[in-house]
């Protein structure tokens, strides 16, 4: 690979691996009206410089999108949630162990039996001879789940996506993953594989086609334990390749979950109406409704008798609805101790869900002409996101960032890579 790519991959290593620190130092810093000036003349001599690329020049050489979605560069690990859905190991289903799925405990106990509920209220339950087991999810280590062979070849060709950054290769995914689910008889890998097909569509740039699929897991679970692989929107203005018929489709699927009980379940659906108000936010005919709707989600509170796994789901709900309405401040120039503020929001968040929030950040960087934290913030959600428009949109953004910070020979060699890589994934 060309070494310009090399150092390219390095920048955004480098970059990403100083954005926690720059952001995690700025939440520290408490506004005060009379001395916002002062205070962000201090903020900004504080914060850490972009290192150059050749600072790591060790570093492997890799695609940077496949480096991303391989996530070989993380941000800082913090504590699992309460209720953050366990590592879940697909394993294909043997004679010998036909059926049996394997939750592995934080304790270092185990139970071998059948999955038969897998919620974001309630947790795992799983069947032991005749006897059944409720097991919240923060007791979890890791899940042995007993799936079709499909199912396996299909995360087989989902990974090898993500390593090469092939289109086929995620197009095999999906085919797959589509086939398991047809097949499947147990619920369980019916929803897995639904949550997955989603996560596909998104890696191949198809949201609209993902948002539907999503709405099937609101239907079969309000408060979905696949909530990770929700399809928000986090970018205002939609691509110019957007299919107009998908994207009709989206919004006219959406506007049947934006009410709290007049839903396709008649009952309240906080998932399904979160990814609703999402979707219709920018709508001229719902959107005041759906911003009415992430406020009220955003004060989203659970039952009295809620269990630690619901209570963590109406929190995550709540964090990301907030997030969203950000989608409006960006619109105009927000303050800096209103971006301070969504910073120390952004620490809340279980890392799998931080990228979209870290793309509003950086555009709220990007207002107050906070070049170095806003480069840091388009970095981190571009080359975490599992979105490939908005992994796009946030490294070009980055490279925006860069040339007026006068990285140009940076920004130049990433701007070229994006530019090849758009027209390769057209011809794919």
């Amino acid at each position: 690979m060309p070494n310009c790519l090399s150092r390219v991959l390095v920048f955004l290593i480098v970059a990403l691996g100083t954005a926690l620190p720059a952001y995690s130092q700025r939440v520290g810093v408490k506004p005060s009206s009379d001395g916002d000036a002062a205070r962000r003349s201090t903020e900004k001599q504080s914060r850490p410089r972009v290192a150059s690329p050749s600072d790591a020049e060790e570093l492997a050489a890799q695609n940077p999108f496949a480096a991303r979605a391989n996530r070989e560069v993380r941000p800082s690990q913090t504590e699992t949630s309460v209720g953050q859905t366990p590592t879940m190991v697909p394993r294909a289903n043997q004679t010998e162990t036909t059926g049996v799925d394997t939750l592995v405990l934080r304790d270092g106990s185990r139970l071998e039996g059948a999955i038969t509920r897998f919620s974001g209220a309630g947790g795992a339950t799983i069947m032991v001879g005749d006897r059944e087991h409720r097991v919240e999810f923060a007791r979890i280590e890791r899940l042995d789940a007993n799936v079709s062979e499909t199912f396996v070849r299909a995360v087989e060709a989902f990974e090898a996506g993500r390593r090469s950054g092939l289109d086929s290769e995620y197009r095999r995914a999906l085919a797959l993953f589509k086939e398991s689910r047809a097949s499947a008889e147990r619920s369980f890998e019916k929803e897995w594989a639904t949550a997955k097909i989603v996560e596909t569509l998104l890696a191949l740039g198809r949201q609209d086609e993902a948002i539907v699929e999503f709405f099937i897991l609101c239907r079969l679970d309000p408060y979905s334990a696949f909530l990770s692989s929700i399809p928000l929107l986090w970018q205002n203005q939609r691509s110019a390749r957007t299919d107009a018929a998908a994207a009709r489709n989206a919004q006219e699927t959406a506007a049947l979950w934006l009410d709290p009980r007049d839903n396709p379940t008649n009952a309240p659906n906080p998932v399904g109406r979160l990814l609703a108000a999402s979707t219709l936010m920018r709508s001229a005919k719902h959107g005041a409704a759906a911003v009415a709707a992430l406020r009220e989600l955003g004060a989203l509170a659970p039952p009295d008798d809620a269990d630690p796994d619901m209570v963590e789901t109406c929190r995550l709900v709540s964090l990301l609805a907030l997030a969203q309405l950000w989608r409006d401040d960006v619109l105009k120039k927000p303050e800096q101790k209103v971006v301070d503020r969504w910073i120390r929001v952004l620490e809340l968040f279980p890392n799998a869900y931080k990228p979209g929030p870290a793309a509003l950040i950086a555009l709220g960087e990007k207002a107050l002409r906070n070049d170095a934290e806003a480069a840091r913030y388009f970095t981190l959600a571009g080359m975490l996101t599992n979105d490939r428009a908005l992994a796009i949109e946030c490294l070009g953004e980055a490279c925006d960032a860069y040339e007026r910070q006068g990285l140009k020979k940076t920004a130049e060699k990433l701007r070229a890579f994006l530019a090849k890589e758009n027209v390769q994934s057209e011809q794919r």
